[in-house]
Formats: C-alpha cells, structure tokens, sequence
C-alpha cells in the first residue's frame, strides 16, 4: 500500500457504543441510545465537516429508509454527502430514493481514487463489519466513539484483535455520555510486509 500524502482527506469514523463495549444490542437494536440536543448538535457539526460517507449494505438500507424523509440542520448535512455502499454483491443492492449513493465492492479502491481529491472529511458510518475491514487495512485516520453510560451486557462488537489507539481528546454530553476520539493505529506501509 503506497504512502497516503500529508494533504491527503481524514477518513474518520464515528459510531455510538454502550459502557460494555457494543454498538448494538445482538438483533441490531438501538433503542439503549441516549441523544439530548447536544449530541444531536454534535452530530449535525460532524455531518457538516464530512461531504463523503461510507456505509455498509445494511446500514445503508436503514439510513436510506430514515434520512430522505427528515428536515433540519442534520438531515440536511446527510442527505447531501456522497454515499458509497459497500458490498460483495453491488449488482443485486437497489438504491433507494436517497440521492448520492452510489454502490462499490472495495473500500480500499475507493479511497484511493478520492482521498487526495479537493473535499472534506470522509465519514465511515457503518456497520460493524465495513468498520473492521477498513481499520484491518488500515483505512481509518480517526475513530469518534461516544460512549453512553449504559450496558447492554450482549450485542455487536465493532472490535476484532487487539489494537492500541492514541486518545486524541474527549468532550462530555450532558446525558453523561462521553465521546473519545482517537488516532487510528498507522497505516501499513510497504515496508511493513517484507
């Protein structure tokens, strides 16, 4: 994998996790979520510095049956990103009425072809799996992690392996949720695979 140059967009992913380490409850339910006005403020500020998001298929399809039908200042930054859906079968995913979206098979083509193109941030925003395949290839610049103080006790992991992260900053919710952000491990460079 060829050296990213220093200019070249953060790709930064951001997703929601309970105080026991899931970001779902086992059925893919998120009714544990904890979202008061200043997270929600958070989120459209996130939204407003990203203009590309990557999505797995399932998570696609939920935000795509959600987002086209909402107003306001958050709604307005995500439905106009460019929305790549990542999938092993491109051909047989319908896109929705959501405009913007586009399907792909590889995050790592992908990023290749934008990253040192004019823009802003690209957001990864699910799921679980795209997330673990991209940090694996270390495709991910930046991890925001907001941490909500509740356990689920069982559900879906973003994690897989070990791996050490540099903590960035933290920034604290008034529903006492608390956000992390943190470097992602480096990326692999050539040298890293003699």
């Amino acid at each position: 994998m060829t050296a990213v140059p220093t200019e070249a967009r953060i790709v930064t992913a951001g997703f929601h996790m309970s105080l026991d380490g899931f970001i779902a409850r086992p059925g893919g339910e998120l009714d544990w979520l904890r979202f008061g006005p200043d997270v929600i403020e958070h989120a459209a500020d996130t939204m407003r510095g990203i203009d590309t998001m990557f999505l797995g298929r399932h998570t696609y399809l939920a935000q795509a049956a959600h987002w086209p039908n909402q107003t306001g200042e958050l709604a307005d930054a995500v439905n106009n990103h460019e929305k790549i859906v990542f999938t092993s079968h491109p051909e047989t995913l319908v896109l929705t009425n959501w405009p913007g979206s586009r399907a792909s098979r590889s995050p790592a083509a992908e990023i290749e072809a934008i990253r040192s193109a004019p823009g802003k941030r690209i957001g990864v925003s699910g799921g679980a799996r795209l997330f673990r395949t991209m940090l694996r290839d270390g495709l991910i610049d930046e991890i925001r992690v907001i941490i909500h103080p509740v356990t689920l006790r069982a559900g879906v992991s973003p994690w897989s392996g070990s791996l050490g992260f540099t903590l960035a900053s933290t920034e604290e919710f008034d529903s006492g949720a608390v956000l992390h952000t943190y470097a992602a491990p480096p990326r692999p460079t050539s040298a890293d695979s003699h």
